[in-house]
């Protein structure tokens, strides 16, 4: 039980994760140049990968 609201409040995370980072990438392409996009995409995505491999590691831990 306690393993599979884990596994639930993770897709929850990585869910809204995607959402921001999409959302973020949209607003760049909108007001920024080609070079700023790419530079500052490139930042929350490195994020987003260390926060993933971090849950991944926690969760398998866990079992």
């Amino acid at each position: 039980m306690i393993g599979t609201a884990v596994l639930n409040e993770d897709k929850e995370f990585v869910k809204t994760s995607t959402i921001f980072i999409i959302l973020f990438f949209i607003r760049n392409l909108l007001s920024w140049d080609k070079f700023k996009i790419l530079f500052t995409f490139r930042i929350p995505l490195v994020g987003y990968y260390k926060l993933s491999q971090k849950y991944l590691e926690t969760i398998e831990s866990t079992f």
